[in-house]
């Protein structure tokens, strides 16, 4: 088996967001080139009025979760609390995820948007910011 390593994608700060409107982080094990061992997703959906994170796992992925075990530690420290995307980004970084989130274009053309980005970027800090109080 190739090299593998753990990872994450960060759908919504990735350069394309504006244009699907994705509330997930993608995360797993995952190989050089597009090789991914298993992968699954924390989903953020309105549930009673709050913004609540939920873990989608399909069965080709349950050995590579079972193999998260600080990450699963580190979940049920915050149970019930409805963590944010950001919450949830420290949790990775924390036990050893690599952010593997391509946050700027790949066109010549795009360096407008990756100025707008690095703007929302900021912008979601400070509403993060200000929701934490």
């Amino acid at each position: 088996m190739e090299e593998n390593k753990r990872g994450f994608y960060w759908i919504q700060k990735a350069w394309y967001a504006k244009s699907i409107n994705d509330q997930h982080i993608m995360f797993g094990m995952y190989g050089e080139g597009d090789g991914i061992y298993g992968e699954m997703a924390m989903e953020w959906e309105e549930l009673g009025g709050k913004e609540v994170p939920r873990l989608k796992v399909y069965d080709d992925a349950w050995e590579v979760l079972a193999s998260f075990q600080d990450l699963l530690q580190k979940l049920a420290e915050v149970d019930n609390q409805n963590i944010t995307q950001g919450q949830f980004v420290e949790i990775l970084n924390g036990c050893g995820f690599e952010d593997l989130t391509p946050y700027n274009s790949p066109y010549e053309n795009a360096p407008l948007l990756n100025e707008r980005q690095e703007l929302q970027k900021r912008i979601d800090e400070i509403d993060e910011e200000l929701n934490a109080d």
